[in-house]
C-alpha cells in the first residue's frame, strides 16, 4: 500500500451556520495514523514510523479485528481525565518516547481510512 497522509483542514466560504459543515473536537495531542494490518504500526503525519515509541498504543492496536488504516492523535491523559499536552511532551522528549508512570497515552480516532485495504475516504459521513 502507497504512504498514507492524514486529512487535513480545508477552508471553505459557506456559513458555519451550514448544514454542510460538520464539526470535530480539536485534540491537543500528536497526529498519527495508525496501520492495523501485517503487525500494528504507527506514522506521524510526514509518514516518519512512530510504532517504538508508543508501545501501550500498539499492544490495543493489535487486537483490532480487522485490517485498517487510522487516522488519529496520540494525546496524554491528565489530571479528571483532560488532555494535557505538556505531559505529552515530557513523555516524549524529556523519557525518550518510554512508558514514564502516571503519563497515560490513548490514541483518540476520528478517522477511518481504509478497511480491508478498501479506500473510504470518499464515501458520505453519514
Amino acid at each position: 500500500m502507497e504512504p498514507v497522509f492524514p486529512m487535513l483542514l480545508s477552508a471553505k466560504s459557506a456559513p458555519f451556520d451550514s448544514p454542510d459543515y460538520t464539526f470535530e473536537f480539536k485534540f491537543d495531542g500528536v497526529r498519527m495514523l495508525a496501520y492495523t494490518f501485517g503487525g500494528a504500526r504507527l506514522y506521524n503525519r510526514k509518514t516518519a514510523p512512530r510504532t517504538n515509541n508508543y508501545p501501550e498504543i500498539i499492544n490495543e492496536l493489535q487486537k483490532l479485528p480487522q485490517d485498517l488504516v487510522l487516522d488519529g492523535e496520540v494525546i496524554a491523559v491528565g489530571e479528571g481525565g483532560r488532555q494535557d499536552f505538556y505531559s505529552l511532551l515530557r513523555r516524549d522528549f524529556a523519557a525518550g518516547y518510554k512508558p514514564v508512570a502516571g503519563i497515560e497515552i490513548c490514541y483518540a480516532v476520528f478517522d477511518i481510512l481504509f478497511e480491508s485495504a478498501k479506500d473510504i475516504t470518499k464515501l458520505p459521513l453519514f
